[in-house]
Formats: C-alpha cells, structure tokens, sequence
C-alpha cells in the first residue's frame, strides 16, 4: 500500500515533522499514519529509524503495549543495522521527550522511550558500546 506512494524527498521530510507535531498534539493515530507513509516512501535509514520511532511511541501512548513492542523491537532491527561511526542522527526530541514525560506512562515505558531517544542521539564509536546499549534497552521491553 505505501510502497506505491513516491514524495519528493523535500516534501516527505517535512511530512517526518508532520508526524511527529501530531504526536505531540495527542493525535496519535494521525501521527503513526503519516509516519507509516513517510517510512515507506524515504530510502534514508535515519528517517526510517525516527519513523519507526514515532510509529512507537504511537503505540504506547495509545495503550497498545503489545503493538509498541512489537514496534520497539523493529526499530532495535533498524539500529542494529547503523554502522559504528555513522553521524548520529540529526533530530531535535525535546518537544516528544516533554510530552513523555509528562504522560501517564508506566515509569517503564518513559524509561524506554526516552532510552530509544538516547540511543539514537548518540553517536555510535564502536560495536560494544552498541551492543551494551541495545541489552539496556531489550531488558526494559520484557
């Protein structure tokens, strides 16, 4: 279905921050919907990674437990393939990490979401220091 959809790759980031304002505006269905499209539609593994990020906090927000790890785990598959010292990714959380937490979350999910961010937002300097970072976080998804 979205593998059909071409954007401009112009136009499809700024749909990146499309999604991510509607998260912010606890429209999150909204958000997950757009971010599922611009996932599909952009070949760039960073705004995969942050699709893939909201598509989980999405989830979460809403409830849906299961659905967000399921979602986590797939955007643990898409870090695991980020090379060691690759650019970090270059995305301003602030407004998404704000508003979880602030949110009714368990302190469980906040602790993950805002270690996805984490995770992301550093730079990767070697395969260990990578690996230590995806078991802190696989431990917090059982």
């Amino acid at each position: 279905m979205y593998e059909n959809r071409k954007l401009t790759t112009e136009a499809t980031k700024i749909r990146a921050n499309i999604a991510e304002l509607l998260l912010i505006s606890h429209k999150y269905s909204a958000g997950e919907t757009v971010a599922t499209e611009v996932k599909y539609a952009i070949n760039e593994l960073q705004y995969e990674m942050i699709m893939q990020y909201l598509i989980t906090c999405s989830f979460y927000l809403r409830g849906l437990t299961d659905k967000g790890k399921e979602s986590a785990l797939d955007l643990l598959a898409l870090f695991d393939s980020y090379e060691a010292g690759q650019k970090k990714i270059g995305w301003s959380f602030d407004d998404l990490k704000e508003l979880i937490s602030s949110s009714s979350l368990s302190d469980k999910v906040r602790s993950l979401l805002l270690s996805l961010i984490d995770l992301m937002g550093n730079e990767i300097t070697e395969n260990d220091e990578k690996k230590k970072q995806l078991q802190a976080i696989k431990v917090l998804l059982r």
